[in-house]
């Protein structure tokens, strides 16, 4: 099932999408799905992992400012020795 969906764009993001629909032999409405889709995709994985990481610390799983920083060093030291 589908629905509708009416909005506005600006000239230049009007004349790229249907550049790219003759491009690619795609109708514009097709280009539009894919792009809403990928939009949508992306920040319920955004929403998704905040959620999740507020679950962690109301539990109390989370890790100490210093010991974050210590590793961070740690790698970067890591990394130094690798490339020299």
């Amino acid at each position: 099932m589908s629905a509708t969906i009416s909005f506005r764009v600006d000239k230049e993001s009007a004349k790229q999408l249907k550049e790219l629909a003759e491009t690619t032999d795609r109708t514009k409405a097709w280009h539009a799905e894919q792009a809403m889709k990928n939009y949508l995709e992306m920040h319920r994985w955004v929403i998704d992992h905040i959620e999740a990481s507020i679950k962690q610390a109301d539990a109390g799983m989370l890790t100490d400012h210093e010991e974050v920083f210590a590793r961070v060093r740690k790698r970067i030291a890591k990394s130094r020795k690798k490339r020299a």
